[in-house]
């Protein structure tokens, strides 16, 4: 609960940071970590679109697009290792994949079919 609450602050203070520079209608590139095998969820702007999954210093993220002019919704991504069984929910929608170098391991990242995006 404190985990959701902190990240909403941090969120909430790019929000603020973001709209007092750019103009309405403008779109950024933001940078999303993925601490958890399987489902991890993060506010973005509604029609958020994921362009890349990668590794940064031994941990997983991705970037998306975010359209500022957009509401916000809670953006939902499934992150499975090779061979794992996938919830139906993630079917299909596969965003990325990322070889982590130091394990050798490959992580697929998959997008909810309700986040519509």
């Amino acid at each position: 609960m404190l985990l959701c609450f902190l990240k909403r602050m941090r969120w909430q203070k790019k929000q603020r940071m973001v709209k007092s520079i750019l103009v309405q209608g403008s779109k950024v590139v933001w940078k999303h970590p993925l601490p958890h095998i399987k489902e991890n969820c993060f506010e973005a702007h509604l029609g958020c679109k994921i362009i890349h999954v990668g590794e940064q210093r031994g941990k997983l993220f991705c970037w998306g697009i975010h359209d500022l002019s957009k509401p916000t919704i809670e953006k939902s991504l499934y992150v499975a290792g090779t061979g794992q069984v996938l919830p139906t929910m993630y079917e299909g929608n596969h965003v990325g994949s990322c070889v982590m170098p130091a394990t050798s391991l490959v992580w697929h990242v998959f997008e909810s079919k309700e986040d519509g995006s």
